[in-house]
């Protein structure tokens, strides 16, 4: 018998506490400590309870076809501009898919058959057995929930329409198609943030638990989710530690397998080889850098987060969240089930943007004719040396401060192109530049085009010295204007 000071004793496997290595053990333990108290979970209650868990995987499966459907959308309209792209599953298409995806009784991952939005209503209408208060609670997230995911259905059928009236030739009509797919990108986000609501809520509901199956399920569980969490804010800092907890726990998973499981070993192996898998996969990617060229434009950290949940995590795999649940099951275990993660959605634009025809016909982007954007502040309107410095120098920083729609700039200092054609990212391009006292220093910066949203919009920030406050300049040009400023070092050295 081992106490953790509850009631009841749990029981414990010496065999599996000297098999956990001392670096887990202490997290081994927190989590036994987490889900005792001081009663079991009633089988009504847990049922109660997995019918939630039930309704958030089957969102998730539905949110892999929505997914589906809007990167479809966001190629398809990429290729007026000039990105050709392999789409995925271009068979799924509102044709053939039911008026509501999440109500769709033949999309789901379950043999019961229960679209989320059957789940719904059940889980609405259904018993207190879990209490009024906390049923008002899980019920106001499956609400919250529940509005979100026709929201998402909704806006296939806003795309389609649309496209269906304009004439995307004209290159104009393209840019609302952005406007709708930054709509679902923010929906995807809202889903995660209320599926992670209503996951930890029924995690608090959990009571007494002793067995060591599910502990070293959840321990696995809990980290693949905080690992990626942290790839959704595009952080890989802390993936190496995640992937530890869970390898730690897989291996002890695998060297207690005869005595954990009293049958449906196939299963356990199957686990085994789909955390493995994963384990290779993350660490693989994440070292190198390498991922396929067709993801290339969405990020390291999108690709592994997606990649993890299509092919090795959830249901839809079926990955090793879904058969920890199944081998729970066939066991016979009375437990909270695991539940499945949301994809990212993000927009992808195009890599080239048709040009803006030059003035004049010169290629060249000192000569392009230009129209000057009188200055919105000057540094100083004297050209009179301060005091010697022993070192002078501008550091400047441009990007796009509004959404990556692929506008371009140029860029001189005192008539010495430093950029040209640069195209603007959400990321500063920082230059460091010296200040020449001897004469009046200039900075000019030209609009290359328009992007895919006119104007073109540039924020510039500079730092004198490295010293003082940063200055914010926010520039909107349209295509072959330009924008420029006078700078002297007594105008600068003020701030």
């Amino acid at each position: 018998m081992f106490y953790l000071g509850a009631k009841n004793p749990v029981n414990i496997d010496y065999k599996i506490m000297k098999a956990i290595s001392p670096k887990y053990l202490i997290i081994f333990l927190l989590n036994i400590l987490l889900v005792c108290s001081i009663s079991a979970q009633s089988a009504q209650e847990m049922k109660a309870l997995n019918t939630y868990v039930e309704f958030l995987n089957e969102s998730v499966h539905g949110l892999t076809i929505a997914h589906i459907l809007l990167e479809n959308h966001n190629k398809d309209i990429n290729r007026y501009v000039d990105l050709n792209d392999t789409k995925e599953n271009s068979f799924l298409t509102n044709q053939i898919l039911s008026e509501n995806i999440f109500d769709d009784p033949d999309y789901t991952t379950r043999d019961s058959g229960k679209s989320p939005i059957i789940l719904s209503r059940e889980l609405l209408e259904g018993s207190n057995s879990l209490g009024n208060n906390t049923t008002r609670v899980l019920n106001g997230y499956v609400k919250e929930i529940v509005t979100v995911l026709n929201s998402i259905n909704d806006l296939r059928y806003e795309i389609e329409t649309y496209v269906e009236k304009h004439d995307l030739e004209d290159r104009k009509n393209i840019y609302p198609i952005y406007g709708y797919l930054e709509k679902g990108v923010l929906l995807f986000n809202k889903y995660e943030s209320l599926h992670d609501k209503l996951s930890k809520r029924l995690k608090d509901e959990l009571k007494y638990s002793s067995d060591l199956l599910f502990l070293i399920f959840d321990e696995i569980h809990t980290a693949s989710v905080l690992m990626l969490q942290e790839l959704r804010e595009d952080d890989d800092r802390g993936i190496d530690t995640y992937l530890d907890r869970i390898d730690g726990s897989t291996k002890n998973f695998a060297a207690q397998n005869r005595d954990l499981i009293t049958k449906n070993k196939r299963v356990g192996d199957e686990i085994l080889t789909k955390l493995r898998r994963m384990i290779t996969f993350v660490r693989d990617a994440n070292s190198t850098g390498n991922i396929p060229v067709i993801h290339e434009l969405y990020g390291k950290e999108y690709y592994i987060h997606n990649q993890i949940l299509k092919t090795h995590f959830n249901s839809i795999s079926p990955g090793y969240a879904s058969k920890m649940n199944l081998l729970m099951t066939l066991e016979g275990k009375n437990f909270l089930s695991f539940d499945d993660r949301p994809l990212i959605f993000k927009i992808i634009y195009p890599k080239k943007i048709e040009e803006i025809k030059e003035i004049a016909n010169n290629p060249t982007v000192a000569s392009v004719p230009r129209k000057t954007v009188k200055p919105q502040m000057d540094f100083s309107s004297s050209v009179s040396a301060p005091e010697v410095i022993e070192s002078d120098y501008i550091e400047l920083e441009f990007f796009d401060p509004n959404m990556y729609d692929r506008d371009s700039i140029s860029v001189s200092f005192n008539d010495e192109w430093i950029l040209t054609d640069y195209m603007l990212k959400g990321e500063r391009k920082k230059i460091k530049l010296e200040i020449d006292r001897s004469k009046t220093n200039s900075l000019m910066v030209l609009a290359k085009n328009e992007g895919l949203i006119s104007p073109n919009t540039v924020a510039c920030k500079y730092r004198y010295n490295g010293k003082g406050k940063k200055e914010d300049i926010l520039l909107k040009l349209n295509a072959n204007e330009a924008y420029e400023r006078i700078l002297t070092v007594e105008g600068m050295s003020d701030f």
